[in-house]
């Protein structure tokens, strides 16, 4: 997938611009069934579009990993967060753990 073609837009709030929104244009022969929005935030990337089948497809990114200790936290539809990353508690327990994010 070619992600090449997209508009960006600046959020501001309060003076301040921490995220941006960007929009790719369809891609032709794929799944895609509609744009795919895109909300750039605290260094993490939330994918959205429609797909052909009727789903709605989300991908949550971040632009380089995490960081030892941090933990992205997500839920769905009310259905309780689950974590990805070790939390530093954890990490301090044993340091070759550290090397695992």
């Amino acid at each position: 997938m070619s992600l090449a073609r997209y508009t960006s837009y600046p959020v501001r709030h309060r003076g301040r611009t921490d995220a941006v929104v960007r929009v790719y244009d369809r891609e032709p022969d794929t799944d895609d069934a509609s744009d795919m929005y895109v909300l750039a935030v605290f260094g993490v990337d939330l994918l959205i579009r429609r797909r052909t089948d009727g789903r709605v497809f989300v991908h949550i990114d971040t632009d380089k990993g995490l960081a030892p200790g941090e933990v992205l936290a997500v839920e769905v539809r009310n259905g309780g967060e689950n974590d990805y990353g070790e939390p530093v508690d954890d990490l301090d327990d044993n340091p070759a753990e550290r090397s695992r994010s």
